[in-house]
This record gives C-alpha cells, structure tokens and sequence, in this order.
C-alpha cells in the first residue's frame, strides 16, 4: 500500500466497518495502540486528504509510527492517488 508520503496524494477511509475490523485484528493489542488507530480512522473520516505531517502533528508520535499503524489498518485506510486527466 502506497502510503500519502510516497506519492503526494490524500488518504481515505474505504471501509465503514471499523469496528468490526478493529475486533479482528490482533486481539493482543494494546489499549494506547487501538485508542491511536481510532484516532487516525476519525481524523480520515473527518478529513478525507488529510496528510501524513498533519497526523503526525495531531497524535504526537513519530512518521515512522503513523506508517506503522497506517500499514495495520490497511484493510479500512488507504491511500488514493490524484486522478489523471490525461494531456
């Protein structure tokens, strides 16, 4: 999954079921993780575009960090590119 730093577009939410994905995931998961996973699919939600510097900034945690949990959510969040339009 192409991540927004890579290639310069917005970040969208693609998946309404949160919750239930959430539960899927590694039930062994740390409260501090999940809380900040949520709070990276609100700011999506909120903020369909946003970028990876205003994450960053929003949860006070490294980049490295935002791309790690990014990478777990896959599956709700993803990364569309600006459209071509060609000429």
């Amino acid at each position: 999954m192409p991540l927004p730093e890579e290639s310069g577009g917005p970040t969208v939410l693609v998946n309404d079921t949160v919750n239930d994905t959430l539960n899927e995931l590694d039930d062994t998961v740390n409260d501090t993780l999940k809380h900040r996973w949520v709070h990276i699919i609100q700011a999506v939600e909120n903020k369909p575009g946003i970028r990876m510097r205003e994450l960053v900034d929003t949860l006070k945690v490294s980049e490295i960090t935002v791309k790690r949990d990014m990478r777990k959510l896959k599956k709700l969040v993803e990364f569309r590119g600006t459209q071509k339009t060609g000429g």
